[in-house]
């Protein structure tokens, strides 16, 4: 068989494997309800509260008394003066938490008409006590508001996360190339990959920015490896290689909170490779790997 049909074939299926198991599950569980509270509910950005965040920035900057500027400037000299004492930090709860009636619920997954590519709700809803950063939730609005007639079905979000395995599919292939794999191999990686129980279950058919987030991280891979290769061929690196290497991981930061620990990983393999590896011209990686490792403690640490 050509191999460029196997290829397709094996890309197909793998598609195909996660739309069957999205296609039998006919529940959106606790996690799903807040993607979909959190992209397509206007009233609230959380399934019991908006967040004492996000109700601060409502209640004491966008609608202060002493208008946006000087509400923005006072919030960030008591970040500065009293840091976790501050008050955004500390806002009251909100105390109502209870079982909310289906008709009181009915318009929280549909997108409205009117509600369409509203992405600024949807950022003031990621703010919430409970929420991942807000790419995700900006896509997953994206797709209801392109689509809105699925924007209340599992189909909305499962159609980000879709594009993205495959996009993290193709990715794989690139990588493979660029380490050596034969085609063969390349294929038996992304059918591996393709079938894991916990990537399937866990983030692509999961409605949350798991499968974005895992995207991001391989593409960052990807562009590390790019890289890597110009130092190593003694050449120098492009701006926009380093550009590109800063915008996938600011992508992956808004979309989930541990692509600090890529950043993290990515810089404790530099340094690794520095000191056991490479010693023609060690001073670009180890203060690339020493930058990436400060970098993503600090992101970890701070989430």
């Amino acid at each position: 068989m050509n191999k460029k049909k196997l290829l397709v074939i094996v890309i197909l299926v793998l598609l195909l494997v996660p739309i069957y198991f999205m296609e039998i599950d006919h529940f959106i569980f606790g996690d799903e309800v807040i993607t979909y509270n959190m992209a397509n509910n206007k009233e609230a950005g959380f399934v019991f509260s908006e967040g004492r965040i996000s109700d601060y920035l409502r209640t004491e900057v966008f609608s202060g008394k002493d208008g946006i500027i000087k509400s923005i400037a006072s919030m960030g000299k008591d970040l500065i003066k009293h840091k976790a004492n501050a008050q955004i930090l500390n806002y009251p709860r909100d105390k109502e938490v209870r079982l909310y009636e289906a008709e009181e619920v009915k318009g929280w997954f549909y997108k409205a008409e009117e509600d369409r590519f509203d992405f600024f709700n949807t950022w003031i809803h990621s703010l919430s006590d409970d929420a991942n950063p807000w790419g995700y939730y900006e896509l997953v609005n994206l797709s209801s508001s392109i689509f809105p007639e699925i924007s209340g079905t599992k189909w909305s979000a499962f159609l980000v996360n879709i594009l993205f395995y495959l996009g993290n599919l193709l990715i794989l292939l690139a990588i493979g190339k660029k380490t050596g794999n034969t085609y063969y191999q390349n294929i038996a990686m992304i059918i591996f990959v393709g079938v894991v129980s916990t990537i399937l279950t866990n983030s692509v058919t999961t409605l949350r920015p798991y499968a974005v987030a895992s995207f991001w991280a391989t593409s960052f891979a990807y562009a590390s490896i790019c890289m890597l290769e110009r130092v190593m061929a003694n050449e120098a690196i492009a701006s926009k290689h380093l550009i590109g290497i800063v915008a996938l991981y600011v992508l992956g930061y808004i979309t989930h909170y541990t692509m600090g620990i890529v950043l993290l990983s990515f810089g404790i393999t530099l340094l690794f490779y520095t000191n056991v590896f490479y010693k023609k011209n060690p001073w670009i990686i180890f203060s690339t790997g020493m930058a990436a490792f400060i970098l993503g403690l600090f992101f970890h640490l701070n989430h």
